[in-house]
């Protein structure tokens, strides 16, 4: 996790010379991808309830030079994210946590000062709360994609 991470491994990519494909989920948005590089960015749409929103999605991938569509199909039953539960990664701040962000003073100021905005990036349009995971658990239009990130 680094500031502004998908648009820095969109540039390492495009350096190599390999595509670099973007998740629904991500924190930097497709315009912000398509912005930092010169090559289009494959996409990786995960299928929402509001199809609305799916097709905006996608011209928004469209618009911004991406012709490689990443269907995922594997959130119909969401997997439980371990690593995550064990980092506390959806809950609020702890003493550990915070012991833990004190301990990366570095981190915290580039990522957490500099690294803004904290939402996700592709789904912000459509949800208001975009930088609460807890959020997309309630989110009408995002069926099980609310549950992979952490809601109910």
């Amino acid at each position: 996790m680094c500031r502004r991470g998908e648009v820095q491994a969109a540039r390492a990519a495009e350096a190599m010379g390999v595509p670099f494909c973007l998740s629904t989920n991500s924190i930097c948005s497709i315009e912000e991808v398509a912005r930092a590089t010169r090559r289009p960015c494959w996409f990786q749409l995960y299928m929402m309830r509001d199809r609305d929103v799916v097709i905006d999605m996608l011209r928004r991938a469209w618009d911004s030079g991406c012709r490689t569509l990443v269907f995922t199909v594997d959130l119909a039953v969401p997997g439980i994210r371990r690593r995550d539960i064990r980092h506390n990664i959806f809950g609020r701040n702890t003493p550990t946590k915070l012991f833990n962000y004190a301990r990366h003073p570095r981190w915290l100021l580039d990522v957490g000062m500099r690294g803004g905005p904290h939402t996700f990036g592709n789904l912000a349009p459509y949800v208001a709360t975009a930088r609460d995971l807890a959020s997309f658990g309630s989110w009408p239009g995002g069926s099980s994609m609310g549950a992979s990130l952490g809601g109910t």
